[in-house]
């Protein structure tokens, strides 16, 4: 694996899967332990066009997010700092469609590697239940979630880079291993 580095000239590992599968989580027991810093794509893109928080999960324009997103993360990166990217292959439109996000949009964050989270879909329903106070539609959820994958692993062959996919309940271990392992090398 050769030195590349990310926007901005830090090394970022993107943290993909759907809402509610636990990207946040784990990526906070991870930070500290691989000297990196957690970012969250919603909430960079949220604070960039000074959005409200809101529990719908669903994006008016996906493409017009996805330039907000990058335009923040050239604004906050730190060159040569790590960092663990909270985010998405594919998210769900206003309209309810499943949308994969666009190859620019990694080619422009430049990732060093990816990891993409998966779980049962019931058990992704349950914990977006009890954080957000809403019922999901596992079926979509499981739909979402095979989109995220297909879309991953598209993005990952696109930019030639590592791709780990993981599920509780080694997601943890497996997340940690997989950082020290690809942001050490770069």
């Amino acid at each position: 694996m050769t030195g590349r580095m990310s926007l901005g000239g830090s090394r970022i590992l993107l943290v993909g899967g759907v809402h509610g599968v636990g990207k946040s989580t784990l990526c906070a027991k991870v930070c500290s332990q691989v000297d990196g810093e957690h970012l969250v794509a919603g909430e960079l893109i949220r604070t960039e066009c000074k959005l409200p928080i809101t529990v719908d999960k669903r994006v008016e324009s996906v493409d017009r997010n996805q330039d907000v997103l990058v335009r923040a993360l050239a604004r906050v990166l730190l060159p040569g700092h790590r960092y663990l990217l909270d985010g998405h292959f594919a998210l769900l439109t206003s309209n309810g469609l499943i949308s994969d996000i666009p190859l620019e949009t990694f080619e422009g964050i430049s990732p060093i590697s990816a990891v993409l989270i998966r779980d049962d879909p019931a058990a992704i329903a349950k914990r977006m239940k009890e954080r957000d106070g809403r019922i999901y539609d596992e079926t979509l959820i499981a739909s979402l979630q095979e989109r995220e994958f297909i879309h991953g692993e598209k993005v990952c062959v696109f930019l030639g880079i590592p791709l780990l996919i993981t599920c509780p309940p080694t997601a943890a271990q497996d997340l940690l291993g997989f950082a020290l392992a690809t942001l050490e090398a770069n």
